[in-house]
């Protein structure tokens, strides 16, 4: 996993009601928070910052995929080979190795659906938190202005729960 370079943690208080609202004090960079923010600012690198967080998470979830990709590869000859020998479709699946071709696909879709959209959030919400504005970030995207503001909201979402999961 990639080591990057990140500014050393506040000693500051964790939360507190600011100009925008409550908003995180602290060295963490969080999804969601503070999305009535009007003016532009540079977001610098943190401790903790989701979008490098998220960034780690699509290498981690490529990574993955390599390896799973090699064994499906594999799969497929074999799938080939056998049908070509003769088998039918049904004695190769029924006595092939697990997991299956179509299951390592599945896989490697999903885990790269999920990083992508924890890595495109998380990004949509920096930039905000930037001063661009939704239509520039949809640009920039290449979606609708709705498309952005949708992703916001499942970032504010997300950051409400994690601000409520701390006052429990």
């Amino acid at each position: 996993m990639a080591v990057y370079d990140r500014a050393p943690a506040s000693t500051s208080p964790e939360w507190g009601f600011g100009t925008r609202g409550l908003q995180r004090w602290s060295h963490d960079i969080r999804c969601g928070e503070g999305l009535g923010l009007e003016g532009r600012q540079t977001l610098e690198p943190t401790e903790t910052d989701e979008v490098l967080e998220a960034i780690d998470s699509v290498v981690q979830a490529l990574t993955d995929n390599l390896s799973r990709t090699e064994v499906a590869l594999q799969r497929a000859a074999e799938i080939r080979e056998q049908r070509l020998a003769g088998r039918s479709y049904t004695d190769i699946y029924e006595n092939s190795e697990r997991p299956l071709l179509v299951e390592i696909l599945t896989t490697n879709v999903l885990e790269l659906h999920d990083v992508g959209h924890r890595l495109r959030t998380c990004q949509a919400w920096a930039l905000r938190q930037e001063g661009l504005s939704t239509q520039r970030i949809a640009q920039l995207y290449g979606v609708s202005r709705q498309r952005i503001m949708a992703l916001l909201r499942s970032a504010s979402d997300t950051a409400s729960q994690g601000i409520n999961q701390l006052r429990k």
